[in-house]
């Protein structure tokens, strides 16, 4: 990409490739009547080819972290280092950094070619220099045809690879991404994301990508970590968020459709779990990996996890109430003995389910959760039978 003759000089921006640490990070906001803690004690890095993801619900504080990153917040306390260097105090415009956001943004008086320029032509790069930059970063996005084109000749989904186009332009030591898909379709959605992807193997930088959508963070992360009130519940990989969830809350974030919660009682005696719904009870022999602090647990199973038998077999009977197809598959709704009263179940679509008619539940051995119902953390990851 383009060359660093024209960028600020060294002693003034932050160059180079590195890794991003986040150290202890806490962001707090004047409100009426005292002080909003948007985030608290907030402690992860990014190494210098990974792609994290923040992920969690509306107001958890992901978008505040990635904007003390960005330098567009100041944190209250903690630091921001590149490297070894903390840019907790270095502006925004000196921290290297491409940013892409919800809004797509291109100006709509200008070219492509010279919507992707633009950030060169900031930095002071000779026009001949950021065209040609331009054309390769278009190339790379597989636009290279659209750019003596306006924005509003374009697709959403051709005009989304121009953002991407002009984000790597930049040169940049670290990307940073807050929901960029959020207003595409579902199909121009799995586009993108792949192009972010190839994007992101192919310059190897640091990236930190925010999103509200498990589905996002778990098919392009190296890592994710799920935002929660401010704090970070849980990071790993996809594959650990998903198979070994920290706690009740992680359990349910990650996944979809989201885990199933049975209420149980542990007997420390004997090692064994028991689950009731009405006359039916179920008693599981398990090897948790901590004692839960009270008799009262609870035990996860997934969706995909829930098999559904006819009336009378199985572990728990139901009213199917629901029947949607999504492909291949099909979501069950049945009556169930769970926190929201219902177990969702997905199964293959050669099953011959009907609404209304009763099935029987089976839950499959080998992936069981287990949480101490006081806390919500995670006690145990297996059962015996």
């Amino acid at each position: 990409m383009a060359s660093t003759s024209s960028s600020p000089s060294a002693e003034d921006s932050v160059g180079g490739s590195w890794t991003v640490t986040i150290d202890n990070l806490r962001k707090e906001f004047k409100v009426i009547g005292g002080v909003e803690v948007a985030v608290d004690d907030i402690n992860f890095e990014i190494g210098e080819n990974e792609f994290v993801s923040l992920v969690g619900p509306s107001g958890c504080g992901k978008t505040t972290t990635l904007r003390c990153v960005a330098g567009l917040e100041t944190p209250t306390s903690g630091r921001i280092l590149f490297g070894n260097r903390d840019v907790s105090d270095v502006p925004a415009n000196k921290r290297n950094l491409a940013m892409m956001f919800q809004n797509i943004a291109l100006y709509p008086h200008m070219t492509i070619k010279d919507n992707i320029a633009y950030p060169l032509k900031v930095r002071g790069v000779v026009k001949a220099e950021r065209y040609d930059e331009a054309k390769k970063a278009a190339e790379i996005m597989q636009i290279p045809d659209m750019l003596e084109k306006y924005p509003g000749e374009l697709s959403g989904g051709q005009r989304q690879r121009a953002a991407l186009a002009r984000t790597i332009v930049q040169d940049p030591s670290a990307f940073l991404m807050d929901e960029p898909l959020s207003d595409l379709d579902a199909k121009l959605k799995v586009e993108v994301r792949k192009e972010i992807q190839r994007v992101h193997k192919r310059v190897k930088n640091p990236t930190l990508y925010v999103t509200h959508d498990q589905e996002e963070a778990m098919t392009m992360s190296d890592r994710i970590a799920v935002m929660n009130d401010g704090r970070i519940e849980q990071i790993g990989t996809p594959e650990e968020m998903y198979s070994k969830p920290k706690n009740m809350f992680v359990a349910q974030f990650i996944g979809n459709p989201s885990m199933n919660f049975l209420d149980a009682e542990y007997d420390s005696s004997t090692h064994t779990v028991d689950m009731a719904a009405g006359d039916e009870r179920v008693r599981l022999s398990v090897n948790l990996d901590r004692e839960p602090g009270s008799d009262d647990v609870v035990v996860g199973v997934r969706p995909e996890a829930v098999s559904l038998l006819p009336d009378g077999q199985g572990d728990f009977s139901g009213r199917l109430q629901l029947v949607e197809r999504i492909g291949d598959r099909i979501l069950s709704t049945v009556d169930g003995p769970t926190h929201d009263g219902e177990i969702r179940a997905t199964v293959s679509a050669d099953h011959d389910l009907e609404e209304g008619e009763i099935v029987g539940m089976e839950l499959n051995r080998d992936r069981l959760y287990f949480f101490d119902a006081g806390t919500g953390d995670a006690v145990g990851y297996e059962a015996i039978e």
